[in-house]
């Protein structure tokens, strides 16, 4: 059985006449004819009733009928996407995420894809189920969100939003009465500081912006996650300083206040690609992403 057989048997079914069918298919009638046995020998049963007036659907070229009309549909679709692919605007991305990302990327990335490319198909894995880079070194994942700097020969990085740190306080702490906080004020405080294991270049960043303002803390407390962070917050063990997407997840009785410093400390959110594996479906979802968060904070 081939897909013309099955082209030519649509057609008769849905025309109901065989020179109807054999026009709308630029055929000759005796040609369609003999294309209509073939297909009936090969499924063994008879799919037409036929006389030289009227021709109907047995009750097995019904069903026959809606099958057909199925594969030749999908076969259909399978061509335009397969073309589609080829210029990038079809198929699938991987990529590995984590809560920055999750909160400040994802939720504008997801609709604009939904509009622009809507046949490529997102799937997103956690920087807790996979470890990034060497995820998209062994082609799991084709693309990694992760906090900047990345600097690797064989990838390509790209910034894609910078973040404000702040300070996160108990509501009923001092620096909560303030609307910013100098830092001069973090002096000596005890602090709920990020494992440099678990987020190497967050905690790297903070570390390195009291250095700049010459600040000292007494870290009292290490989270390995930054709810684990809110968590000690919250529980009056110390300040901690985050980036700013926490505002999307703090729990009850904490609150954050702007650094004021000049220039902002920032933390980066970076993309993240293999730089000898670059498909067109890439350089579109590149250019969907800095769209859709061009405007993010």
């Amino acid at each position: 059985m081939e897909l013309r057989h099955l082209r030519y048997f649509v057609a008769v079914a849905e025309e109901l006449n065989f020179t109807r069918a054999a026009k709308r298919l630029h055929t000759a009638q005796p040609s369609l004819s003999q294309q209509i046995r073939q297909l009936e020998d090969e499924v063994g049963v008879r799919l037409l009733e036929r006389s030289k007036r009227h021709v109907r659907l047995t009750s097995s070229g019904s069903v026959l009928l809606r099958e057909a009309r199925d594969i030749l549909n999908r076969v259909d679709y399978a061509v335009r996407i397969s073309a589609k692919a080829a210029s990038g605007h079809a198929g699938e991305i991987a990529l590995c995420s984590f809560p920055g990302a999750d909160v400040k990327i994802l939720p504008r990335l997801r609709p604009a894809l939904a509009k622009e490319l809507p046949d490529v198909r997102l799937v997103v894995h956690s920087r807790y189920v996979l470890e990034p880079l060497a995820s998209l070194r062994a082609g799991i994942v084709d693309v990694v969100f992760t906090r900047g700097p990345v600097s690797e020969p064989d990838l390509v990085s790209e910034e894609v939003l910078r973040e404000r740190l702040v300070v996160v306080v108990p509501a009923h702490d001092r620096l909560a009465r303030l609307k910013t906080v100098v830092p001069k004020r973090l002096d000596n405080l005890p602090t709920v500081a990020i494992s440099r294991t678990a987020a190497r270049n967050l905690h790297d960043e903070v570390a390195a912006f009291y250095q700049q303002t010459k600040v000292t803390v007494q870290a009292v407390q290490t989270a390995d996650t930054v709810l684990g962070s809110l968590s000690m917050v919250a529980a009056g063990l110390g300040f901690a300083l985050l980036p700013d997407y926490v505002l999307s997840m703090l729990p009850d009785g904490v609150v954050t206040r702007p650094l004021d410093w000049d220039p902002e400390p920032t933390v980066t959110i970076v993309m993240s690609y293999r730089r000898q594996d670059q498909p067109p479906i890439l350089r579109v979802f590149r250019e969907v992403l800095r769209a859709s968060v061009g405007t993010a904070d």
